[in-house]
């Protein structure tokens, strides 16, 4: 059944507006939307068939183990004759499949029955259906829940937010602000609750909290015991990070605090915006290895750097600032008209043996500037370039993808657009599984971009290359496999 919002009035005897729009103490009728949740009894007079409730809704699983689903099935009789539930089946289906049949067994009202463990990547449907006594059949809703199964060594944590749509799908942009294409890199994606064993399954994690709301889960355990494991690269940003953490209390760390060990954080200041809808100044620090090209983009625009959540995604702004423990990289500084926080951390990056950390203690999507420009989604922003210090890329700008062609030889395809502003494309074809590496090179022969590199599958492969950081000019890009190598031309013009 659809549930609509419907208009109707309601009575407040005291309302005030803080922008202003209903004055203050406005009280009167309003006029709303609701769903309104009608109750209505019914009395069963003849017979019905099972009734079916509590089907246990599983989350979804790392695990490949079979799964028990219960439910209570109960069935009465008012209008006379045989009363009982005379058989249950768990029904389901594997990734849109026919529907299987599990027999259910009984203790007392509740029937349980397990579906057999099923290999990663794979989606299960499921329901319960029951007979009575008298022949009548009735069904649960659907259910379903995923088998995950990592594919890749990174993982990008929505700890609050959802991974599809706006905001999450476009954290890692490439500047691209026509068809808004993000850098592509393998990764998994995850916006439930983590466990220990998720995050054992990946070398880097990328945890991005929901603006204005905050981290859903506190992860500072799980993540403390997986970097102990070492190799690792972490990433944390969001404003309210603190808040959720404290209670809203600033407060200091000392050695042994997740906060001061990983983080980098000594003392904590909570909230510093000067409004909720307000944009305020930020600053890139010039020289950083994660915002040294932001600061000089910025710089070379002349335009005043801005947190502005508010405009990009729709969310207040709860930016938070800090003070860095010593020795720590600070790559963004607060410059705004707070009271005392002029120059205050809002990031940093270090490395805590050999892991690496960042930490921005605000939405990274939320960037952009007066005049306007969204560095936020800008091949400069601090989380598409932590792809780089991550070592997850060697160049950005860059989208490979496979186009199913089984080629009988080796082959460099040619650019196209050529000339190009600021993207271009072209195919590669690798008719046997080796080493592949595609370099840009400037017509001094300085390299400028990897665009492959490593083993590649036999198969036709179609590479994006994005050159918005590149100067204008003619560029060589050359492919060398084993017992093969090929050059061709391409013109940046901008």
């Amino acid at each position: 059944m659809t549930y609509e919002a419907q208009p109707s009035l309601k009575f407040y005897s005291d309302i005030s507006s803080p922008t202003g729009r209903c004055g203050t103490n406005d009280w009167g009728w309003y006029i709303r939307e609701y769903v309104w949740d009608w109750k209505v009894n019914v009395a069963y007079t003849g017979d019905r068939p099972p009734v079916i409730t509590d089907v246990t809704n599983l989350a979804v699983t790392l695990s490949t183990d079979a799964r028990t689903v219960s439910a209570t099935i109960t069935d009465d009789n008012p209008g006379g004759g045989a009363a009982g539930v005379a058989s249950a089946n768990l029904m389901y289906s594997i990734d849109g499949g026919a529907f299987m049949s599990v027999a259910m067994t009984a203790d007392a009202d509740t029937f349980s029955a397990d579906i057999p463990g099923q290999s990663g990547g794979t989606n299960v449907t499921y329901y319960v259906e029951a007979t009575d006594a008298e022949g009548l059949s009735s069904s649960s809703f659907d259910y379903n829940y995923d088998v995950f199964g990592p594919s890749a060594p990174t993982l990008v944590f929505f700890n609050g937010g959802a991974a599809a749509g706006y905001p999450g799908a476009y954290y890692f942009g490439i500047g691209d602000f026509s068809g808004y294409v993000t850098q592509s890199f393998p990764h998994d994606t995850w916006d439930v609750a983590p466990t220990a064993e998720l995050f054992s399954a990946f070398t880097t994690i990328y945890e991005i909290a929901a603006p204005n709301a905050g981290p859903a889960w506190d992860t500072r355990d799980l993540i403390a015991d997986w970097l102990a494991e070492g190799g690792k690269n972490y990433f944390l940003a969001g404003d309210e990070i603190f808040g959720a953490w404290t209670g809203w209390n600033d407060q200091s760390y000392v050695a042994g605090d997740f906060e001061y060990d990983i983080l980098g954080v000594e003392a904590i200041y909570n909230d510093i915006n000067a409004a909720t809808d307000s944009a305020e100044a930020v600053d890139a620090v010039m020289g950083n290895v994660l915002t040294g090209d932001l600061y000089q983009a910025n710089a070379d625009s002349g335009f005043m750097m801005l947190y502005d959540p508010y405009y990009e995604v729709g969310e207040n702004n709860w930016l938070d600032a800090f003070d860095a423990v010593s020795g720590v990289d600070v790559n963004m500084v607060y410059s705004g008209t707070s009271d005392g926080m002029n120059g205050k951390a809002v990031g940093m990056n270090q490395e805590v043996g050999d892991d690496k950390v960042v930490f921005l203690a605000f939405d990274p999507l939320s960037l952009n500037s007066d005049p306007y420009h969204w560095w936020g989604f800008e091949i400069s922003s601090a989380q598409t370039q932590s792809l780089l210090w991550f070592e997850i890329l060697t160049a950005l700008g860059v989208d490979e993808s496979s186009t199913g062609v089984q080629p009988e030889t080796f082959a460099l395809g040619t650019a196209y657009p050529n000339p190009f502003n600021p993207s271009t494309s072209f195919e590669y074809s690798v008719p046997v599984a080796g080493d592949v590496n595609i370099t840009v090179y400037n017509t001094l022969g300085q390299e400028v971009a990897t665009l492959v590199e490593g083993h590649r599958a036999a198969g036709s492969y179609l590479v994006n290359w994005n050159a918005a950081d590149a100067a204008s000019g003619l560029y060589f890009y050359r492919m060398s496999a084993p017992g093969f190598s090929a050059t061709q031309k391409m013109l940046l013009l901008k």
